[in-house]
């Protein structure tokens, strides 16, 4: 009896102790976007004030320079674009009080766990495990994603293994949050999962009904230095997405899939 009330005792602390840390954890990523978005504003306040100064000295001396005053003004849209996506920032770590879905939390995935589970199949595995009512048996699982059923025994046993999932029953669940691996460098195990989504993308293109799935895209020209912040809206509408979809009733897996790439080469003066 006195070891059961213990162990209870101890559950609680260590989930109060993990909700601090949630809540610290955010309070600091909250912190320093304001404090970054108050720098922002501090450098576009500047930079109107220089705008303003160059636009009277030279209206008086008779030498309006517009490529002069179409730097600046592109200078200060750059830092307006800045400024809404640190909004959007902040939004998306207080959307409990803003009455929208709150954005869940992700674990960072180390490069030499997720070279082991680099394959599609792993994250529809994770995934399959918020259907109700699913089952931990490779045929359920294989017959579910179309792949073996030896493949499907090994993927699941790895990430058991690793602690990803747990049994419940005759089914199974994500045990882990949701999981995340950011690289701007070159990685290989990473570059393979993207292939297999695109493959699978064109599988979907040519097999499944529209009714089902969305295909979309648009062309646009684009100032490169502003790559970042394309990552971070991309990053921000994911999550978003995310976050909405799976509020719902869980019956089917789905891959949402984003590609932002350049399809026009670098322009080169001929001499």
């Amino acid at each position: 009896m006195l070891r059961t009330r213990s162990l209870r005792n101890l559950e609680k602390l260590m989930t109060w102790l993990y909700e601090v840390r949630l809540w610290f954890t955010r309070a600091a990523r909250l912190g320093q976007l304001m404090a970054r978005g108050g720098y922002l504003i501090g450098e576009r306040q500047r930079l109107f004030v220089k705008l303003g100064e160059v636009v009277y000295e030279k209206t008086q001396q008779g030498a309006l320079n517009p490529a002069e005053l179409e730097f600046l003004v592109h200078q200060i849209d750059r830092l307006t674009k800045k400024l809404e996506i640190e909004e959007m920032l902040i939004r998306s770590l207080r959307f409990a009080t803003l009455g929208e879905p709150e954005c869940q939390e992700y674990d960072e995935l180390r490069r030499e766990v997720f070279e082991g589970i680099s394959n599609w199949y792993y994250y529809a595995i994770l995934s399959l495990g918020s259907i109700s009512p699913n089952d931990a048996r490779p045929a359920w699982i294989a017959n579910r994603l179309g792949i073996s059923r030896k493949t499907a025994q090994i993927a699941f046993d790895r990430l058991f293994k690793l602690g990803l999932i747990k049994r419940k029953g005759a089914g199974f669940y994500q045990s882990s949050k949701p999981l995340t691996i950011s690289s701007k460098e070159r990685f290989p195990p990473l570059r393979n999962l993207h292939r297999q989504n695109l493959w699978k993308a064109m599988q979907s293109l040519d097999n499944d009904e529209t009714k089902v799935r969305d295909f979309s895209c648009v062309t646009m020209a684009i100032d490169p230095d502003d790559i970042e912040e394309a990552r971070e809206l991309i990053k921000v509408f994911r999550r978003k997405f995310t976050t909405r979809m799976e509020s719902g009733r869980r019956r089917q897996v789905y891959t949402l899939s984003l590609q932002f790439f350049p399809i026009s080469k670098n322009s080169r003066r001929s001499k």
